[in-house]
């Protein structure tokens, strides 16, 4: 006895069969539906069972279909609202294309002329080389002629002094 009781949920009184309701299955999490039907309406015949849940199916499928027809309606206006979107995007992107190009222009104008500046300040070094090469080579002949000059006249100093003699 103690069992039916505990089937009646604690009451004495024999339970009525619920109908399934979409609500039902807001706070299912999971479990498994045989469990869920057994628990909230096992006192429900299968034929009832089979048809609401067929039902149910029925309304959920309709539900779907208006959603997606729904979404579908908006994807078709916002589609024709950019339109003519398509057609400044093309604009916009030939106009892109073309200043892309200048700027690859320029960078091959401005890559030139950083090599020309290299290749010119590699020579400015050799010159600055060359020209500082060109006056020790000039002072050290102003050397020389300067020895040759003191020599010349040490000589003629030595050459009168030996004619003294």
């Amino acid at each position: 006895m103690e069992n039916e009781f505990d089937i009646l949920n604690g009451t004495d009184e024999f339970p009525y069969p619920t109908s399934i309701v979409r609500t039902d299955f807001k706070n299912f999490d999971d479990e498994e539906i045989d469990e869920f039907l057994y628990k909230n309406h096992r006192f429900t015949s299968m034929d009832v069972l089979i048809k609401e849940l067929s039902d149910l199916s029925k309304n959920l499928n309709q539900t779907l279909l208006d959603l997606v027809n729904n979404d579908y309606h908006d994807f078709i206006k916002l589609g024709k609202s950019i339109n003519g979107g398509l057609d400044l995007i093309n604009i916009i992107s030939g106009d892109l294309k073309g200043f892309k190009l200048e700027l690859i222009s320029y960078k091959n104008k401005f890559n030139t002329g950083y090599k020309s500046i290299n290749n010119l300040l590699v020579k400015r070094q050799k010159l600055i080389e060359l020209k500082t090469s060109g006056k020790l080579c000039l002072l050290l002949h102003d050397q020389a002629i300067e020895f040759d000059n003191c020599i010349e006249e040490k000589n003629s100093d030595l050459s009168t002094q030996l004619k003294k003699l």
